[in-house]
């Protein structure tokens, strides 16, 4: 094995540590709301972009809550997941927890809550978490080329940011 191919793949390790970490400490990321909880606080903004300039990062929370001295972000998803939130769907997360502290300088984001039909979430803002946020930004800045087709659904394709330049799409 070529100390090229043994970089890659420690590269690849690393990436992965923290996303094991996430998996096995969940009770440190996130805990199971009941119905009954409240969100006490007023509707800062519903549906909207938001950027971090230091990450170079967006997203679109569903909803921002504000209290006296902290922001909520919540996603909603039209899926069930009883079984505990999605990844993909606590790293989003873990993006809105780093962007928010530049929109809303001096506020806490403490958790964010992450609703599906059948449950709800509360995720914190833990350093487990932003560790696989860092680190899977931190892999996306490291690969130049375009995404690998992992599908065979034209649909997809329509929708795909990176149509215009794929040679591999299903779609003309």
């Amino acid at each position: 094995m070529s100390a090229l191919n043994i970089f890659y793949e420690m590269r690849f390790l690393f990436f992965l540590i923290p996303l094991i970490s996430l998996r096995r400490n969940r009770e440190d990321v996130y805990t199971q709301m009941s119905d009954e909880t409240l969100m006490m606080g007023n509707v800062l903004m519903e549906r909207r972009t938001i950027y971090s300039r230091r990450f170079g990062i967006s997203g679109t929370p569903d909803r921002i809550i504000g209290t006296v001295d902290s922001v909520i972000p919540m996603m909603f998803r039209e899926m069930q997941a009883s079984d505990g939130p999605k990844m993909s769907h606590m790293i989003q997360m873990g993006v809105y927890f780093l962007i928010l502290p530049e929109l809303y300088p001096g506020m806490f984001v403490r958790y964010g809550v992450l609703t599906y039909t059948d449950s709800k979430y509360r995720v914190a803002n833990s350093l487990t978490l932003k560790n696989a946020v860092l680190s899977r930004l931190d892999e996306m800045s490291r690969t130049s080329s375009l995404p690998t087709r992992n599908h065979d659904d034209p649909a997809r394709c329509m929708n795909c940011p990176y149509a215009s330049g794929c040679m591999q799409r299903l779609i003309d």
